[in-house]
């Protein structure tokens, strides 16, 4: 998802079909089964006047409240579901398409307030809530669909996946199993990083926060109703406070505005408004129902043509489908667009299997993306997504429906909520044990290099650098400090982590003291920030960054720094699938305007021969290392064995980085600087090589691996004897 995205939110149906509402029963117009249009759910309240088993007995219903009934299947509800759930899968079978289809995920969350909180508005005032009821339906609705696909995924990926990719899979059945999808992924990554399409199980944070809410709601709306609080007060309150906290988090933390529940929870909370609103006040909405419809559907329209994944997201503009959604709900089963296009027997046949059709389709294409390299054809994409409404319409009829209709037995409910908990605990187990190295499709030679890359780099151990500047301290890491020669800096951002390896074999070899100095995301630039916002550059979202690391080389005095960064990133910006990405990299020495592309290329231009010349100051050599080609795809472990597909035009890629390369190259005629390149050893007049000599040179798409790095030892070697 992220898949920007890449997800959305898990559709809560509550669908409640009568023989009545298929049109005398006739056969629905379409090649999904017809029984599709029919759902006896268990979710039916009990009649009004038997109060379910268990029920705590609660205040009467306030007189100025009219008698509350059952609610009615609405068609209409079922059709919205399906533009949400068809536009999530556009969107990540498709992004550059499909652009806005991620605020699929944002409708979701309004119908399942609206639905959920009908439920409990309703049972509470007609004194029949009954927290065991209201939950065992729960598990009877979420739990068969996601036991099934978690369970497939595992056993697909047992046969397929590498062990750091079954490792990661492991973690997310866990985390999934246990509805905390949400909280793990907001540690590590943006849900529209590139790294989103090898999760299979990335949109399951939307289900954590709508199980969250689902933990949480009813117990605060029970406390209020108990005490006599009015529920519009409950609900503006949450509802104020969530959207105060998604407004003040979204700049400063987009991944924790993205994931949090905190964040999101007033999104439900609008459907939940609405619930009370057409429980207890309907007249005033409905004379206006096919206005409400047709602006809920151009907000809704205008939020997938307009909005992409590089737009600051939630933030207001989630308000454009949430009210949208809010509308169409609020204008009524009779509203002329309600009745004809979402009440529809297709759309209300795609509604009613949204929930497994949500849950199957974005494990088939990521796991497609691991396995073909990031690569998947367009035909490829479109084979899944079939596949995905095949395997729903499968779960609905055969797993869905039927034990929805089991009566709310505990041992049966039991029997559920065991499945699930071993599946969390087998994923659990998976990661302990690092994907299991020992199966068949891991011993291939990629496996072997990935085992020695990871040995080679937890082979270098390393030390505090005790420094007095706490801000450069925590930047720094010392290496082979018993040495009793000079002292080698390193200085970077993820790339000077990369080659970390050969300089501690230099070190090693030399007798130097070695200290690296690396914040991810950030050049080593004086006076320079990023100001996308993004998790990757919170180190230098603000000027300062690297001054204390200068003035702290001042006084450590030592014979080189090498100066290494993936210099092409901060001047074209991040682009993925041919696309600029919100997480830009740009920076600017302005400490408060945006960084464009422009500004960046200027404070590249600008900064570094400043730093070049303050580091100087205290070193008598800077080497500079120009970054390397950026490959084509993910490579991973599988792709050693086929590495041309990945592979860059080296024409192609150095008309990519024709800008850097030119920076790095004036700043080789400044005395006292040497440059490294290892480009003319990776690329020949045709292709840029992932692999040389059987060695993979690469981790992924740019950074180097360990052994990649040990190639070029000799080249490094000979620029510490070269004369500065």
């Amino acid at each position: 998802m992220p898949f920007k995205s890449q997800g959305a939110s898990l559709p809560e149906t509550e669908a409640r079909v009568a023989s009545a509402d298929l049109e005398g029963g006739a056969a629905a117009a379409t090649a999904l089964p017809a029984a599709l249009f029919r759902d006896t759910s268990a979710d039916r309240p009990a009649h009004p006047k038997r109060p379910a088993h268990g029920a705590t007995a609660q205040p009467r219903p306030q007189p100025h409240l009219r008698p509350l009934h059952a609610p009615k299947y609405r068609r209409d509800i079922d059709g919205l579901r399906a533009i949400a759930v068809l536009s999530v899968l556009g969107f990540h079978a498709f992004p550059s398409l499909v652009r806005g289809g991620f605020i699929g995920v944002d409708i979701f969350f309004v119908i399942s307030g609206f639905l959920i909180s009908t439920i409990i508005f309703e049972s509470l005032e007609e004194n029949r809530f009954s927290y065991a009821e209201f939950y065992m339906r729960r598990i009877k609705r979420i739990f068969p669909a996601l036991v099934l696909v978690l369970f497939a995924s595992l056993a697909f990926g047992w046969y397929t996946l590498m062990p750091d990719e079954y490792q990661q899979l492991g973690k997310h059945v866990f985390t999934g199993a246990g509805f905390i999808s949400n909280i793990a992924l907001w540690r590590e990554s943006g849900y529209f990083d590139n790294t989103a399409a090898t999760k299979p199980l990335l949109h399951l944070w939307s289900l954590g926060i709508e199980e969250q809410f689902y933990i949480f709601w009813p117990l605060l709306v029970s406390f209020a109703w108990r005490r006599k609080l009015g529920f519009l007060a409950l609900m503006a309150i949450v509802g104020s406070a969530s959207f105060a906290v998604n407004m003040l988090t979204v700049k400063a933390d987009p991944t924790a505005a993205f994931y949090s529940p905190l964040s999101r929870v007033w999104e439900l909370m609008i459907g939940s408004v609405l619930a009370y609103v057409l429980l207890h006040r309907p007249a005033s909405l409905s004379k206006q129902g096919n206005r409400l419809s047709l602006a809920g559907l151009a907000v809704i329209a205008a939020a997938l043509l307009l909005l992409d994944k590089n737009d600051v997201f939630p933030g207001w503009r989630a308000l454009l489908p949430t009210v949208g959604a809010f509308l169409i709900i609020a204008a009524g089963p009779d509203a002329w667009l309600n009745r004809k296009l979402l009440g529809n027997r297709l759309m209300v046949a795609i509604g009613l299997i949204s929930y497994p059709l949500y849950l199957w389709h974005w494990p088939l294409l990521s796991l497609a993306n691991i396995i073909d390299v990031g690569l998947v054809s367009n035909g490829t994409k479109l084979a899944l997504l079939a596949a995905s409404f095949v395997l729903a319409t499968l779960t609905y009829q055969l797993l869905e429906r039927p034990l929805r209709a089991w009566k709310n037995n505990p041992l049966k409910i039991g029997t559920l909520c065991a499945a699930l908990a071993a599946l969390a605990a087998s994923g659990a187990l998976l990661y302990a044990k690092g994907g299991v190295p020992s199966r068949p499709v891991a011993q291939n030679a990629g496996i072997a290099q990935v085992a020695l890359n990871l040995s080679l780099r937890h082979q270098v151990p390393e030390e505090p650098c005790h420094l007095a500047n706490a801000q450069a301290d925590s930047f720094c890491k010392a290496y082979n400090s018993a040495a009793t020669g000079p002292l080698m800096v390193v200085w970077g951002d993820s790339h000077a982590g990369a080659w970390l390896p050969v300089f501690v074999a230099m070190a090693q070899e030399r007798n130097y003291r070695l200290m690296l100095f690396s914040h991810l995301g950030c050049p080593p630039l004086l006076d320079t920030r990023r100001s996308d916002g993004a998790e990757s550059g919170k180190f230098c979202s603000q000027l300062g960054l690297a001054e204390p690391i200068v003035a702290s080389l001042h006084s450590l005095k030592p014979a080189v720094v090498f100066l290494v960064a993936r210099w092409s990133l901060y001047s074209n910006g991040w682009i993925s699938d041919g696309e600029l990405q919100k997480a830009t990299h740009f920076v600017t020495t302005d400490a408060h305007a945006d960084a464009t592309q422009t500004r960046s290329r200027d404070a590249l231009a600008s900064q570094l021969p400043l730093t070049v010349k303050a580091l100087l100051e205290s070193t008598p050599r800077v080497v500079i290392f120009q970054n390397p080609p950026t490959l084509k795809g993910y490579l991973l472990p599988r792709s050693y064995a086929d590495p041309a597909r990945v592979e860059p035009a080296a024409a192609a890629d150095r008309a990519d980085q024709a800008f850097n390369r030119a920076l790095v190259e004036r700043m080789g005629a400044t005395p006292g600087v040497k440059l490294f390149d290892a480009t003319p050893a990776l690329c020949d007049g045709t292709l840029c090589h992932a692999v040389l000599n059987g060695v993979p040179v690469y981790d992924d798409d740019n950074h180097v691996s360990a052994q990649g790095a040990l190639l070029f030892k000799p080249q490094l070697l000979g620029l510490l004897a070269s004369p500065g």
